[in-house]
This record gives C-alpha cells, structure tokens and sequence, in this order.
C-alpha cells in the first residue's frame, strides 16, 4: 500500500485504526500485516509499526492528532510472509 497519498493526521490516524482491525494488526503506510503495536497510554492512542516506522496517535485530553510517515526502504527489505 505504500503511497504518498497527502492526508491530515487525523485522516491518517483513522486509517491507522482501520487497518489494525480489518488487516490484522496491519499497518496503514506499508500494508504489511502482523506488524503494529496499539499502545493506549492514560492521555493518547497510538499505532506504530516495527516494518517501516509508521507512527499514528490521538491524544484525547488535546484533541490532536499526531503522525509520521513510514519509510518504504525498510518496508522493501520485510520478508515477503509478513508483507
């Protein structure tokens, strides 16, 4: 799924979320599966993935939304099972 595809944080974050469910704890930015930590903290809800970096929060007592991007050279060098 690696895209340049410009969207806000907020966009990202709702997708951040949508592809840990429906893409078994997949990631947003690479489309690898089985690679994203959902971390809850006491103020946010963060995504991140250990393929290519991506980063996706929400942070409830600011109502901000926070991310960065993946990076695709580390994505291209994951094993084709977890991709």
């Amino acid at each position: 799924m690696r895209t340049n595809e410009e969207r806000s944080a907020a966009q990202w974050y709702a997708r951040a979320a949508h592809c840990y469910v429906e893409k078994h704890q997949g990631c947003a930015w690479c489309g690898c599966s089985y690679c994203v930590f959902r971390s809850l903290r006491p103020d946010r809800v963060e995504f991140s993935c250990s393929v290519c970096e991506f980063f996706a929060c929400y942070n409830h007592e600011t109502d901000r939304y926070y991310s960065s991007p993946g990076q695709a050279s580390l994505a291209d060098a994951a094993p084709a099972a977890v991709c």
